[in-house]
């Protein structure tokens, strides 16, 4: 499963949870640090191949050996490597950005990086206010203080990183979506 044939908004059960790609990862300066090159992160970027991060939507056990089944596809289709290589490389792409931005499972993070290439460029942005089911707009991001919700309104942990060669060796990943009581 590699950032090109993963989608943002993709929804995946594994074990009895319900979880959903919302972001790539991006490359820290402390792997520059690991790797003896201050510049591998920017190497590391260019290659989009970074992994994403996956929101809760369903709490449930999860455990070595349990299999992603993707349940649900966004209809907006944009994989990983596309909104990555969006973000970073393909700054003057503004019909992307938009595309981005119907997203409604992208992170408020990245649409708001999104948003703003658009406000700086004169563009109308789409629906900012009122997003699809299951999406925030920017004034519902600024007035949650008490932490990340599931759709069910339970409380759920923040995003969790995924990386994306974990499908090679499914039980060398330590999953840790759910905490176990």
């Amino acid at each position: 499963m590699l950032e090109d044939a993963i989608n943002i908004g993709d929804q995946f059960s594994v074990g009895r949870a319900l979880v959903e790609v919302t972001q790539p990862r991006v490359p820290c300066f402390k792997l520059g640090i690991k790797m003896e090159m201050p510049q591998f992160p920017k190497m590391f970027l260019a290659s989009c191949r970074v992994g994403f991060y996956l929101r809760v939507l369903e709490e449930g056990e999860v455990g070595a050996g349990d299999v992603l089944e993707r349940v649900k596809t966004d209809p907006d289709r944009m994989s990983v490597w596309e909104v990555c290589h969006l973000l970073y490389f393909d700054q003057k792409n503004l019909e992307g950005a938009q595309k981005a931005l119907r997203i409604q499972a992208l992170s408020p993070g990245w649409r708001g990086s999104f948003e703003e290439r658009l406000t700086k460029a004169g563009v109308p942005i789409e629906n900012s206010e009122e997003p699809p089911e299951g999406g925030r707009s920017a004034a519902a991001r600024e007035a949650t203080t008490s932490g990340p919700e599931s759709t069910t309104g339970a409380k759920v942990a923040p995003l969790t990183p995924v990386r994306a060669f974990w499908s090679a060796r499914p039980s060398s990943v330590s999953w840790p979506l759910i905490r176990r009581p």
